[in-house]
């Protein structure tokens, strides 16, 4: 439970930095993409492999970010 209510905190945490920081000079003011991950360090474990591949149509050619969460060993 604790675990849960930290990464919640640190993914707000850092959405809302994102959000404050804004673009850098000579960027496309577009909105930020980030998208969350965890417990995806098994590539034999057919959900760390369908949770890539969900993550890679979210973000083509967005220029986004994936924050990893959990088991990423």
């Amino acid at each position: 439970m604790l675990l849960r209510l930290a990464t919640s905190l640190a993914l707000a945490v850092m959405v809302a930095t994102l959000w404050a920081v804004g673009p850098a000079a000579g960027q496309e003011s577009g909105d930020p993409v980030l998208v969350g991950a965890g417990d995806i360090a098994s590539c034999s474990n057919t959900g760390a492999k369908e949770t890539a591949d969900l993550i890679d149509r979210l973000l083509a050619g967005t220029g986004g970010t994936v924050a990893t969460f959990g088991d990423n060993a």
